[in-house]
């Protein structure tokens, strides 16, 4: 049996954690990345340098294990809205329009900003990359999890769904980064990203567009 003071420490190291990738999140929406060292999110956490690094040996290690928390965050927020959603029985069209209209709500999430400058920064910092590599390939599987979920009545045979999927929910992370330099509006963009997401649920002989 675990010792009944075991249970209170974890939790304590669980909740130190939290507060640590919290705080890093927060030096990156305020800071940037260059400026979200760990001097600086010792300081806004409350924590000893040694505290962090006993969580996070890297500054690489910190910033991605940040964006994998935000994802699990995403993650949970999207199931527990879409578990309603999918109550509703929405025709396909709608049902398009509310995931990407949804998705590009979660993207004006200003940490979702700060998630896509570290994706840039990983291009000239190589431990960056390959501590983002497996973060990013798991979001990435668990997102198509959640489509398929969401459009399991709708989806035809194959891959090309989840290919035509990836293509509408990169662009519509190249559209958050461009607007993050040029913001005009970006509805010609989102109405192609849903034509895009149409277009993948219909099989090659259009019987899944009969549901509509």
């Amino acid at each position: 049996m675990p010792s009944p003071l075991r249970e209170p420490k974890q939790a304590r190291s669980r909740q130190a954690r939290a507060l640590i990738l919290d705080s890093t999140l927060e030096c990156l929406v305020d800071l940037g990345f260059g400026g979200t060292t760990t001097v600086a999110v010792c300081a806004r956490a409350g924590v000893s340098r040694g505290a962090l690094l006993h969580h996070f040996p890297t500054r690489a290690q910190l910033l991605c294990e940040s964006v994998g928390h935000v994802f699990e965050e995403m993650r949970r927020e999207f199931q527990s809205h879409f578990s309603g959603v999918l109550k509703l029985d929405m025709a396909l069209p709608r049902l398009v329009d509310h995931v990407v209209d949804e998705i590009w709500r979660v993207y004006g999430d200003r940490r979702l900003g700060a998630v896509l400058e570290l994706y840039v920064a990983a291009r000239t910092d190589p431990d960056l990359r390959v501590a983002l590599q497996p973060v990013s390939a798991a979001h990435r599987e668990r997102s198509l999890s959640i489509a398929r979920l969401i459009f399991q009545s709708h989806v035809a045979a194959g891959e090309d769904f989840e290919d035509r999927l990836c293509l509408a929910l990169d662009g519509l992370q190249g559209l958050a980064l461009r607007l993050s330099v040029n913001p005009d509006r970006p509805e010609r963009t989102l109405r192609a990203a849903k034509g895009l997401l149409r277009g993948a649920l219909l099989d090659s002989d259009g019987d899944n567009g009969a549901q509509t």
